[in-house]
């Protein structure tokens, strides 16, 4: 709401501050602003440890120095209605701007994260309300959003942790050919596993030498099955799903010797992958795989964490080139039939359980109906990029009609694309990619994991639920009692940590 298209007065109060009103409204105290701001600040009741304070539209922002009195060690922030009052945003350590946003609940997330979400002290400023009800459901309605998506992130952490953890200790335990690559020279196809994928395959064939070509794992059976082979395969999942992407057999693992597995410490990928085939480290900052991949002189490549893979694979395809990056199977829609380009082996595996009272129509109709939240997720990152993406990267298909758009990715038809006169200086794929050393004994990943549990500095990651509320208790007696079921729960992972590198 720009101030250009309503009425606002400023005027001194009879304490000579200044104050506004709207139509007769007043966003604060006509005869003392301060003593009002105060007032209020004062009255609030917080009954837990707040990481940060929202306050919907302070105008003025006269309670800025009464809240930071009141919580002097936590992060000021005021949700804008207006930018009428943009000159005391520098009272606030964060601003955002409502109408500005499309998606403010994503932005909001985005931003602060599930832990400052969850423990945040939010409120409006009266006066504010008072004079922009609407706007101010609005903001609440988009705050709602924002909640229950950061309660489904910390559900999925909580439920998941656990056996991410575990697959870095596989990975650290099993992995054995450590792969690197230099930048790469030409540009870079991704395939994902979208429905739109089937209108590419005859293409990607076709023009297979012209781009450097990276298979997210979901998309491996397709590709595989039409006789592509990918120059990198990427997975970042730690689900049980994600696994069985990567099941393959002994000749769909020689068909792929010369292809690099990019994987996260905490995906999920089976044992036969990481001792036989070659892996490139990913890492996500500030995460235990940096550190145990750091601390033991493992060279890795940085990963953009994402609710998707196809987030992290685009982040991870644009730092790698300076050329485009071209997705084929980038739906992040719901479709009437399979959810996924075929064949798929999730797919295979529920074919397996169908049944005539359960078929496999009612099947694809669930299906569709429970991946709805999740795709609007993932949708909402890449439109969320704004301008960095347009530029370079582009979703590619045979005149496939999308269902949804991304943001400013451009999509494009294969005959846009002039593939003969490009490339010409690129350098074999066999020049990408070296052997790096790994000279960390396995040994010495036990002593490392374990002294991961006992320095507690990545408790967040490995409890985040019971960290959360940790952060949040003032009792001390209920802080002993999250404090006693972490360390319960690190007992039992540092047994499994001895286990698994004793055997």
């Amino acid at each position: 709401m720009s101030e250009t298209n309503l009425n606002f007065v400023f005027f001194n109060a009879k304490n000579g501050e200044q104050t506004c009103r709207l139509n007769e409204k007043y966003f604060h105290s006509a005869y003392d602003p301060s003593k009002e701001a105060q007032a209020f600040c004062s009255s609030i009741e917080c009954t837990f440890k707040p990481s940060c304070v929202i306050i919907l539209e302070p105008a003025l922002s006269f309670c800025a120095a009464f809240l930071r009195k009141t919580f002097p060690s936590v992060k000021l922030i005021a949700i804008r209605f207006t930018d009428v009052f943009c000159k005391t945003d520098s009272l606030w350590d964060k601003v955002f701007y409502f109408f500005q946003t499309k998606n403010f609940a994503q932005k909001l997330y985005s931003a602060l994260g599930e832990e400052k979400i969850l423990s945040a002290l939010i409120f409006d400023w009266p006066g504010s309300k008072n004079i922009f009800p609407e706007i101010s459901n609005s903001v609440w309605q988009e705050i709602k959003i924002a909640v229950l998506t950061a309660r489904d992130v910390l559900y999925t952490r909580e439920k998941f942790a656990k056996r991410w953890f575990l697959n870095s200790l596989a990975f650290c335990k099993f992995g054995q050919n450590f792969y690197s690559l230099r930048r790469i020279k030409k540009d870079i196809l991704v395939t994902a596993s979208g429905p739109s994928l089937q209108s590419s395959l005859k293409n990607i064939k076709k023009y297979r030498e012209n781009f450097f070509l990276i298979a997210v794992s979901s998309s491996l059976s397709v590709i595989l099955y039409n006789k592509i082979f990918p120059d990198l395969v990427i997975s970042t999942d730690g689900g049980f799903w994600a696994k069985k992407h990567l099941e393959l057999n002994s000749e769909d693992l020689k068909k792929l010797k010369n292809t690099v597995f990019a994987l996260t410490d905490e995906a999920n990928c089976p044992k036969n992958i990481l001792q036989s085939q070659k892996i490139l480290p990913l890492a996500y900052p500030s995460s235990i795989g940096e550190k145990i991949f750091t601390d033991s002189k493992i060279e890795f490549f940085p990963a953009l964490r994402n609710g998707t893979v196809s987030g992290t694979a685009a982040a991870f395809a644009l730092n790698l080139t300076q050329k485009n990056v071209y997705f084929c199977g980038l739906d992040l829609a719901e479709n009437n039939g399979f959810q996924h380009a075929q064949p798929n082996m999730l797919e295979k595996n529920s074919q397996n359980k169908d049944f005539r009272l359960g078929t496999k129509e009612k099947r694809q109709v669930s299906s569709r109906f429970n991946s709805k939240g999740s795709l609007e997720i993932y949708r909402s990152w890449f439109k969320n990029q704004g301008d960095s993406l347009k530029e370079r990267l582009f979703r590619l298909s045979d005149h496939y009609n999308f269902s949804e758009k991304l943001g400013q990715i451009k999509d494009l038809s294969w005959e846009e694309l002039d593939f003969d006169k490009k490339n010409a200086d690129f350098d074999s794929t066999t020049e990408v990619f070296f052997k790096t050393k790994n000279s960390a004994e396995k040994k010495e990943f036990k002593s490392r994991f374990l002294k991961i549990l006992e320095s507690g500095d990545f408790d967040g990651e490995l409890f985040p639920l019971e960290s959360i509320l940790l952060a949040r208790e003032l009792c001390e007696e209920k802080k002993n009692g999250q404090k006693l079921k972490i360390q319960q729960k690190k007992a039992e992972l540092a047994e499994k940590i001895r286990r698994l590198f004793d055997e």
